[in-house]
């Protein structure tokens, strides 16, 4: 869950230098971590 949450705060990083950038995963990677772990 922490890689997920570093992942996800580099990207915010990138996105602010590359704004026209389309996120490589909407919602975050936290986020869907979080919901893949719901159906485990």
């Amino acid at each position: 869950m922490l890689l997920a949450k570093v992942i996800d705060l580099l990207e915010q990083d990138y996105r602010q230098i590359y704004p026209d950038d389309k996120p490589l995963i909407e919602g975050g990677f936290e986020n869907i971590l979080k919901e893949l772990m719901k159906f485990s």
